[in-house]
């Protein structure tokens, strides 16, 4: 690196021999995604190592910051789990109401229904009912577990809607309401 930085002409071979070449895996985006900031925080790492105060003439001109949605250090347990909580929670939601119908379908339980004057209005609504009572406890205990025992946190931080109230020159009073996002762009000057 040093090399490249005090010779005016270097040479495609110098370069390319001093890369460092990563070929990615990308049927799973997250885990791609989280190799790469890890090798580019590597990089940063090793630059402002050896470069000490000069390390801002080959660094990445990209500046990641704090970001409006998540956090900047998120891991994949954190990406994976609300996917999973869902994909469990519908997958025992429609695999329990199956499971009913075709045991009552066995035992003849259905026939005897039917024979008696229900309609299918009327079992539908009754395997309704019940089991929004056994998958809204199933649902209470799976968060419970979550939260409590296996400790997954909240990361995503809220962006508060603020309200600024500000008087022209007039009398009139303008109320606006903004994100924190907002705010930040127009103090950036990019809105």
């Amino acid at each position: 690196m040093t090399k490249r930085m005090i010779q005016r002409q270097v040479s495609k071979e110098v370069v390319d021999g001093g890369s460092v070449h990563v070929w990615l895996d990308l049927t799973n985006q997250q885990i791609a995604m989280m190799l790469q900031k890890k090798l580019a925080d590597a990089f940063e790492d090793f630059v402002q190592y050896k470069m000490g105060s000069m390390s801002y003439l080959v660094s990445l001109p990209v500046k990641f910051e704090e970001p409006i949605y998540g956090s900047m250090n998120s891991d994949f347990t954190t990406f994976v789990t609300p996917g999973a909580v869902l994909s469990i929670t519908f997958y025992l939601a429609v695999g329990l109401t199956a499971l009913s119908f075709v045991i009552e379908r066995k035992e003849g339980l259905m026939d005897r229904c039917w024979v008696a004057g229900v309609s299918s209005l009327e079992t539908v609504l009754a395997h309704l009912i019940s089991q929004l009572f056994v998958i809204s406890i199933q649902v209470i205990l799976l968060l419970l577990l979550m939260l409590l025992v296996f400790k997954v946190t909240h990361t995503c931080r809220h962006t508060p809607i603020h309200t600024y109230k500000h008087t022209h020159t007039s009398t009139q009073t303008h109320t606006h309401t903004y994100t924190a996002a907002s705010i930040r762009l127009h103090q950036q000057g990019l809105s």
